[in-house]
């Protein structure tokens, strides 16, 4: 029973880094994702921040008199 072991460690040897390599591969990807996906929501986040200031400078600013014979004058 001893003797036939050794025949069989480079096999398992083979399965091992297979099954190593697979769940790197597979977990390294997720971890990517993970960074992308955080890197857009802190874009995000600074993009809505600007908008906010936008918004606020726009509701800030009074609006323009348009007299009725104005040709902006809606209706």
């Amino acid at each position: 029973m001893i003797q036939g072991i050794p025949n069989y460690v480079p096999i398992y040897m083979l399965l091992a880094a297979s099954l190593g390599f697979f769940i790197g591969w597979t977990c390294g990807d997720e971890y990517r994702r993970r960074v992308n996906a955080e890197e857009q929501v802190s874009e995000l986040r600074d993009e809505v921040e600007d908008l906010k200031e936008q918004l606020k400078l726009l509701c800030q600013t009074p609006p323009a008199a348009v007299s009725k014979g104005s040709p902006e004058h809606p209706g």
